[in-house]
């Protein structure tokens, strides 16, 4: 028995032996020994021992009972640990990444229709432009040509099948900046004039039995410029005038826009004063107007690569997918690894957040070194950045972007380099701020090529 037990049992065996001999109420007692109580008291010395005894194992009793008590307070704190602590450990969750290097194309979710222009060719004196660009134009301003300031262009024309959709003519400086003069198999025309990549005037669609609408005979379709005004003439009616809003006239190009087959008889310039600038009616193989089947758009699984070519100027195609579901409405970044090659000028590629089609915010990179912001609100750009340029790039290496969803504010990065950051915004009338974001894209514009190396999603805190 430890000191400490055998000072406890004596202390009570004192107060005991005290209590039961009145006699010693009014006597200081300290340090007592059993035998020193006998001798001071009326007990003899087996009754002080059979106290003694009493009491050490009324104290042994309660220290039996003290550490059971213990024990299962012990064991309470225990099981309530165990309850709580995978609780406490599932609110602490890494984390949320996702991560596609684009090695498994037959699990990749990647949504991307490969699309042709079927056929430029010349039989019978025509030449053929069989198109397969739904919505589009197949061809756009490729023809340069030395226009005097007076002059009239002219173009015969006729419609053998498709759909029910623009063709005739182009004719100004750029993507930005032309005149379109049109008209369609169902007897309808139009024409319009785009200043700065902004429409100044685009009629709508107008109905006259001038047009001719089978492959019988031909659509003379004609502009008569002088200085900065125009006449429109359709088989020698005219159909409109107007200004040409001081647009450059360098190029021009045959066009036609959707699914359909269209026939090209001849091309026309000539001065104001009848002398015949160019003429071609396509008995023979032009210069100008080339025999070629080409892709719109394709993709392709390579090398551990996502790669999407294009070839359609002016234009953007995308890959898209669902955003992944746990980081949707989550702040969030997106790191994508890319580069663009066999380029013209200008072309730009990237990705995009997105609600649909018509709704989206676009993160674009152009020659690998710049880049900009577009936001989409139901098909309208609402907002255009300025190109910024990027971070250290190394030529034939890949550009990073970054994407950081954050507070909700969001944040481009181009090569480390901050290039924009803007508020989230309701893109639609109907979603929210949290499902406004539900889409992403690939994205590729006008002519070239762009391999995708790897997208990663890492989420930035829990929320």
């Amino acid at each position: 028995m430890r000191k400490k037990t055998e000072k406890l049992i004596l202390e009570m065996l004192k107060d005991r032996v005290i209590e039961k001999d009145r006699e010693l109420e009014e006597q200081e007692v300290h340090e007592s020994t059993k035998e020193a109580l006998a001798e001071m008291t009326s007990l003899s010395k087996d009754e002080v021992d059979d106290i003694y005894e009493q009491i050490r194992k009324e104290v042994k009793e309660k220290k039996r009972k003290r550490n059971k008590n213990i024990v299962i307070i012990s064991s309470i704190i225990i099981i309530i640990a165990l309850i709580t602590l995978p609780r406490l450990l599932r609110e602490v969750k890494p984390p949320i990444t996702f991560t596609d290097d684009f090695n498994n194309s037959t699990e990749s979710d990647w949504k991307f229709e490969d699309k042709y222009i079927s056929n430029n060719y010349y039989e019978s004196s025509e030449f053929i432009i069989d198109a397969k660009l739904e919505g589009n134009s197949v061809t756009y301003l490729d023809i340069p040509f030395e226009f005097p300031k007076n002059f009239t262009l002219e173009i015969g024309c006729k419609y053998y099948e498709g759909d029910k959709e623009g063709y005739g003519f182009y004719i100004g400086e750029d993507k930005n900046n032309f005149a379109y003069f049109f008209v369609r198999s169902d007897r309808y025309f139009r024409n319009g004039i785009c200043v700065k990549g902004n429409w100044q005037t685009s009629i709508k669609w107008k109905n006259d039995n001038i047009v001719v609408g089978n492959a019988n005979s031909l659509n003379h379709i004609k502009i008569e410029v002088k200085g900065n005004d125009f006449d429109y003439y359709i088989n020698d009616k005219k159909m409109s005038s107007g200004n040409l809003y001081n647009i450059k006239l360098k190029k021009y190009s045959v066009a036609v826009v959707g699914e359909q087959k269209v026939g090209y008889d001849y091309i026309r310039i000539i001065s104001d004063k009848k002398d015949t600038l160019f003429y071609d009616n396509f008995n023979e193989k032009s210069d100008i107007l080339e025999e070629k089947q080409e892709y719109t758009k394709k993709s392709e699984y390579k090398d551990g690569k996502f790669i999407i070519s294009v070839n359609n100027p002016d234009y953007c195609y995308w890959a898209k997918q669902w955003m992944p579901e746990e980081l949707i409405g989550k702040d969030c970044e997106i790191i994508i690894k890319a580069r663009s090659y066999d380029a013209e000028n200008d072309c730009n590629f990237g990705f995009m957040l997105m609600h649909n089609d018509d709704n989206y915010f676009a993160f674009e990179v152009k020659n690998n070194n710049e880049g900009r912001v577009l936001i989409s609100n139901f098909d309208k750009y609402s907002y255009i950045g300025t190109y910024v340029k990027s971070g250290k790039y190394i030529e034939n290496e890949n550009i990073e972007i970054k994407i950081r969803i954050e507070n909700k504010y969001i944040t481009y990065f181009l090569n480390d380099k901050k290039i924009d950051m803007f508020p989230i915004l309701n893109l639609t009338k109907t979603a929210t701020l949290d499902n406004a974001l539900s889409r992403i894209a690939l994205r590729v514009c006008d002519k070239h090529t762009v391999a995708f190396d790897r997208i990663e999603f890492k989420q930035i805190k829990d929320n």
